[in-house]
């Protein structure tokens, strides 16, 4: 029995193996009269480090992918498993330290540094394609991924999308804008992507070597250095996407215009906790945020001949965001600089006059007034604004001043060639961002 079907699938298998090692000295030197004592030996900052690491990534990727065409109607089936191991070993030691130890002629060792780090990524896979007068197109995919750096209970991601597109271009009331037009597509879209980017073993409370001393022997003990979290699982993101592609004059100018709209959701982040708990911080699963924004990208062939040819690329970018809810159900979080309806990277302080207080009366009086509520102002003092005029520079008088992340970014880049030479000249600016706020405080 034939079956016919079989002449359209096709079974692919990849494998992968990545190997690299390195290996050095790294020797520094310093003459600083700083030392310190350890047990009998006394010895510099000085010292000399033998270092190795190991990396091995093995790779498997297996699929079966049927295309088949049908009159007008085309369909594309794909499903596959991947499995990834990452291995990492790495070996620093300390030979001797670059003083000698005072007195027994002996050499100054630390502890070696020895550590390896395994991991795994384990994915189910899924995509239908289908596409109809290659005008209108669809395409559905389906994965599920697992990581080994999450605990047994929460390694499962399942991550969702789908996509329409219309070939306008392709249409037949598109057949006299030929000459005008060479390219028009319309694209509305939705997917879910996930996030593990932890260091392998971070959901287990890990413990450090400590040096100290028992009575006057140097000794090496060991305590937690972080605590564990079991519930740490994958940060989602789902977004939303519409965009148009374009062409015109025969493809001399060309690009796209997309406009998204995405959700954050449990964000892998540090935050902060009180330091009676031991820990300055922890890695946690936390709220919720939003970005918003376009992307435009145009293409142009400026001129061309046979010898020369420029073409232009132009990026602009603009984006929003802000946070939508915090894990603690609060609006917000002034221990870790979150806050509900702003961005994630929000400079939050005093506001600086950029003024100092001087000794004219005016100022003497008006500073007496802040010092009489507790302030040891005095003339050449920075002066803070008192946002709710109660003559007390306090907590309700910090105020935004500004974020981390642009707010929008363009950039061109322009190509030239002649002959066999060519030359790239690009051009890139970040804009409504603050890079440094410091009130002085």
């Amino acid at each position: 029995y034939r079956m016919p079907f079989l002449k359209d699938l096709r079974a692919n298998l990849n494998l992968g193996y990545d190997i690299s090692k390195s290996d050095g000295d790294v020797i520094i030197m310093d003459n600083s009269p700083m030392s310190y004592t350890w047990g009998d030996y006394k010895a510099g900052w000085g010292e000399n480090t033998t270092y190795s690491q190991l990396k091995r990534n093995t790779l498997l990727d297996f699929y079966l992918n049927y295309a088949k065409e049908v009159g007008i109607h085309n369909f594309d089936v794909m499903g596959g498993y991947s499995w990834q191991r990452f291995y990492n070993e790495t070996d620093n030691s300390y030979p001797y330290s670059a003083a000698k130890a005072t007195e027994t002629g002996n050499e100054f060792y630390k502890e070696p540094n020895d550590y390896s780090t395994e991991n795994y990524v384990v994915s189910f896979f899924g995509r239908l394609n289908y596409s109809l007068l290659d005008r209108y197109l669809m395409t559905f995919t389906l994965r599920n991924d697992g990581s080994s750096r999450f605990s047994p209970d929460n390694q499962w991601g399942l991550f969702p999308s789908a996509a329409l597109a219309w070939k306008i271009i392709n249409e037949p009331f598109m057949e006299d804008a030929g000459n005008v037009m060479s390219d028009l597509k319309l694209r509305l879209g939705y997917g879910k992507t996930g996030n593990s980017a932890v260091n392998p073993y971070q959901t287990i409370g890990q413990i450090s070597s400590s040096r100290y001393t028992w009575g006057e022997i140097g000794a090496i003990g060991y305590a937690p250095n972080s605590l564990s979290n079991p519930l740490l699982t994958w940060e989602t993101t789902g977004q939303y996407n519409l965009g148009v592609d374009f062409g015109i004059l025969r493809g001399r100018i060309s690009g796209s215009i997309d406009v998204y709209k995405q959700n954050t959701k449990d964000l892998l982040m540090f935050r902060a906790l009180p330091e009676v708990s031991g820990f300055g911080q922890i890695l946690s699963n936390i709220g919720e945020t939003e970005n918003q924004g376009i992307e435009v990208a145009i293409s142009t062939v400026n001129f061309e001949t046979k010898d020369f040819k420029w073409n232009t690329s132009l990026q602009f970018s603009m984006n929003k965001e802000k946070i939508v809810k915090l894990a603690s159900g609060l609006e917000k979080d002034v221990a870790n600089m979150w806050f509900v309806g702003h961005p994630v990277d929000t400079y939050y302080d005093y506001v600086n006059t950029k003024n100092v207080w001087g000794y004219s009366k005016e100022d003497m009086e008006e500073m007496a007034k802040f010092n009489a509520n507790g302030h040891s102002y005095k003339p050449g003092d920075l002066r803070f604004v008192d946002l709710d005029g109660n003559y007390k520079i306090d907590e309700k008088d910090r105020d935004f001043r500004g974020q981390k992340m642009p707010k929008w970014n363009l950039g061109m880049g322009n190509n030239f060639y002649y002959k066999n030479f060519d030359l790239y000249i690009f051009m890139y600016g970040m804009f409504g961002h603050t890079i440094y706020s410091d009130p002085g405080v």
